[in-house]
């Protein structure tokens, strides 16, 4: 299974010749793929939030670019690209709630560059796992 798109409360994962009796809905993608989407419970939800934010503490403590990975992490992202993914949405989310797109431009470069310090050891990862151009 590879991690195709994550959200919060859901899971999309993509399984070439699925086994029968695999949880969640699916959607057929092709004629050997199909989608599976699991919805998330609260505590899963709860429990793959504070992974991230461990994740993001690691990656704040060091000057390595690669991406950190336990084995019950499979549990809630998949694989590695599932993490990586979630990484991404998570920088995502935070650059569009705490960036004001409103302010004079001199305040917003201030900004970008507070949002880029905080989350460095992130960017540092999505940048050497070549990730699409994360913009800050």
């Amino acid at each position: 299974m590879t991690a195709v798109g994550r959200c919060p409360g859901h899971v999309r994962l993509r399984t070439v010749d699925p086994s029968p009796g695999d949880p969640g809905s699916t959607r057929t993608t092709g004629s050997h793929d199909r989608e599976v989407v699991m919805t998330m419970t609260w505590s899963e939800t709860h429990r793959r939030w504070q992974v991230l934010r461990a994740v993001e503490e690691e990656l704040a403590r060091t000057e390595s670019p690669v991406l950190p990975w336990r084995s019950e992490y499979a549990e809630l992202f998949g694989d590695r690209a599932g993490l990586l993914a979630a990484l991404r949405y998570r920088w995502q989310l935070t650059v569009n709630a705490q960036l004001d797109t409103h302010l004079p431009e001199r305040e917003l470069e201030e900004q970008r560059r507070s949002l880029a310090r905080r989350a460095r050891g992130v960017l540092r990862v999505l940048e050497a796992e070549g990730a699409t151009r994360v913009v800050a």
